[in-house]
């Protein structure tokens, strides 16, 4: 890593690894450091020799996750970070693998393909936690190290509902197209991962609304609180709603009226009426009622 004319000294192996990686990354998925070389000793002695560390050290530090009786194939990256592939391969690869394919099932639209090859990169310079664009997603090595028994899996998931979102192209191959609405991208994809993937964590129910301070109770505010407002509406109205709304914004086509046309609800209603319920069951101390 070179950063302001200091050089630190890394162990070849992993140099030239961090260098193929960068070389294979599409523009979208740019880690902020290009222009910035890396050698190694091995590089200038002998050109072979370096040939051999690099795909060494490349099948340390990248796996591919084949799912099993699918198509699809998933590359995860710990080139920049390797304290992180001992998680990735036990931990974060089977989350993959088993939810992927889930992912691509609760999502789907009428001749609508899912990505069938994505990357995962674990960037040591990302600051926050992570990023999708496309099919290449980045965490933040940073954030990841302080939520491995925690928060880290769970995050993954989310990002991967992106990757099978596709939302942005109806709007390359159409300007003119309707804008999926940034609230209700988040709140799908905290959705799934709250009350489908980890439910059993209760990072976006009542008794998670309990801890907070200055709870922002509207169904536009995204994320976690979008969530709580999409599994009630299931709940309560249409058990399809996610899967509806996701089939018009990936065509370029979410109207406020579909929540009108499958639950007899305006939107506005609906969001004053499960913020009644939720005031409703907050006033009500220890109360862990399903669906919020």
């Amino acid at each position: 890593m070179i950063s302001n004319g200091v050089v630190v000294v890394l162990t070849a192996a992993l140099l030239v690894c961090a260098t193929a990686a960068r070389s294979e990354l599409s523009p979208t998925a740019n880690d902020g450091n290009s222009g910035k070389s890396f050698h190694s000793a091995i590089d200038v002695r002998a050109g072979n020799e370096s040939s051999t560390a690099a795909a060494g050290s490349s099948a340390l530090c990248r796996q591919t996750i084949d799912i099993p009786g699918g198509p699809y194939r998933i590359d995860v990256d710990t080139c920049e970070t390797p304290d992180l592939t001992e998680w990735t391969k036990t931990t974060l690869a089977p989350v993959i693998r088993d939810w992927y394919p889930k992912l691509a099932e609760l999502l789907p639209s009428e001749g609508f393909k899912p990505p069938e090859d994505i990357l995962v990169r674990f960037s040591a310079s990302l600051k926050g936690v992570a990023e999708t664009s496309g099919t290449r997603i980045r965490c933040a090595a940073e954030w990841f190290r302080t939520n491995l028994k925690g928060e880290a899996a769970g995050s993954v998931v989310h990002e991967l509902v992106h990757v099978v979102q596709q939302y942005g192209k109806a709007r390359r191959a159409n300007p003119d197209s309707i804008p999926s609405p940034g609230w209700l991208v988040e709140g799908i994809a905290d959705y799934i991962r709250w009350f489908l993937y980890e439910p059993q964590s209760h990072g976006a129910d009542i008794p998670w609304m309990r801890e907070r301070k200055n709870l922002r109770l509207r169904y536009d505010a995204g994320y976690r609180i979008t969530a709580n407002f999409l599994d009630w509406v299931t709940t309560k109205y249409d058990k399809s709603i996610v899967q509806r709304l996701n089939a018009a914004m990936r065509q370029g086509k979410y109207r406020e009226d579909i929540w009108k046309e499958h639950t007899g609800q305006s939107l506005p209603e609906l969001g004053d009426e499960w913020k009644r319920e939720v005031e409703r069951q907050l006033a009500q101390p220890g109360n862990h009622e399903n669906g919020l």
